[in-house]
């Protein structure tokens, strides 16, 4: 049995010797068909495309590597843009955060000094209404038809000389002057000189000239009584009588009842003297208290409606009103400009390069 297996593999060597023999001879063939030319250039042309092949791959290959470094060093270049972009904008950041504290701060400034102006012009405004309300007053609460009676006593004085001598009987007041010593002069010898203007008046005198007209205008205020048959009046005496409604007489003959015309105003004013100062007084007072309340509420609505203003150092005032047309301009540019410069910030932000491709 063991001769038997042992045939059985040597016949199934001899099939496999067989098909090696087969091989060989297709090798022998294959060999035999590589030696034609053409089959030999094919196989050179072969090998010189696979040459230029590697020869691609290997430039290929160097040409990644150069693009891996252009990449690495763009990413580089990147990084460092982004540092340096990141550091401008801090310093716009920095300076527009200090652009609107200053704006602020001016803004606080300005309504500190438009506070100031306010308070220093509503004090003078005010020292004028009270000074001019104390003026009004006096002038309200001093005794009524002053100026009537003395006008009225002058002309009284005038066409009836005996009630200014009435009054001028009680002599000279405790506080008149009086000589402290007497010259005596019986010891000098000689001719007396006259003083100046002595001659002239002598001369003059007689004479009615103007010179002593004019003169005893000057001293009197008011012309002496014409004489009999006769009656002039001067243009001060007429004013004098026209400023109290009173006709001015013609004649020597309507002089009485001109004078009890006089006598029955001036007491007329002095009975109602009191009542007409009291009328006055509370006539002034009502119109000071009016205008008061107006400049209260004036102040009320000028504070309920101010606005932010921007000082014109060419116009301020400190007693007076400033003018608020140009402050408004000039803060109304300015927030412009700054809108402006945060406009131009956002466009820079977004055109900013952003990562690497």
């Amino acid at each position: 049995s063991q001769l038997n297996r042992q045939k059985k593999g040597f016949a199934g060597f001899e099939d496999a010797q067989k098909g090696i023999d087969d091989v060989k001879a297709q090798i022998a063939e294959l060999k035999k068909s590589m030696d034609d030319p053409e089959s030999r250039a094919l196989s050179d042309r072969y090998t010189t495309i696979t040459s230029e092949l590697d020869k691609i791959k290997s430039e290929q290959d160097d040409a990644f590597k150069n693009l891996n470094a252009l990449r690495d060093e763009r990413t580089k270049a990147h990084d460092d843009q982004q540092k340096k972009y990141t550091a401008v904008k801090e310093i716009k950041d920095r300076y527009y955060q200090s652009r609107r504290a200053a704006i602020e701060y001016e803004k606080e400034a300005r309504r500190i000094r438009d506070e100031k102006r306010k308070a220093e012009n509503d004090a003078y405004f005010r020292g004028k209404r009270q000074e001019t309300a104390k003026q009004k007053l006096e002038e309200a609460s001093a005794p009524a038809y002053q100026d009537e009676i003395r006008t009225a006593n002058n002309l009284l004085g005038f066409f009836d000389p005996s009630s200014v001598q009435k009054q001028e009987v009680s002599g000279p007041g405790k506080f008149a002057a009086s000589a402290t010593r007497t010259v005596d002069d019986s010891g000098m010898k000689g001719t007396k000189l006259p003083k100046k203007g002595e001659d002239e008046e002598n001369y003059f005198m007689g004479t009615g000239g103007k010179k002593n007209k004019r003169k005893g205008n000057k001293n009197s205020g008011t012309s002496s009584p014409a004489p009999e048959g006769k009656f002039n009046l001067d243009i001060g005496t007429i004013d004098s009588l026209s400023k109290l409604n009173i006709n001015p007489p013609m004649s020597q003959n309507d002089v009485p009842a001109l004078i009890e015309t006089l006598k029955s105003k001036i007491s007329f004013w002095k009975e109602d003297q009191d009542r007409k100062t009291k009328e006055n007084t509370a006539k002034a007072q009502a119109e000071i208290d009016k205008l008061e309340s107006e400049a209260n509420a004036a102040d009320s609505k000028s504070g309920a409606t101010e606005t932010a203003r921007k000082p014109a150092a060419e116009k301020e005032q400190v007693n007076g009103t400033a003018s608020a047309g140009a402050e408004r301009e000039q803060e109304a540019d300015a927030a412009a400009d700054v809108a402006e410069d945060m406009k131009k910030a956002k466009i820079e932000e977004k055109t900013a390069p952003e990562g690497g491709a």
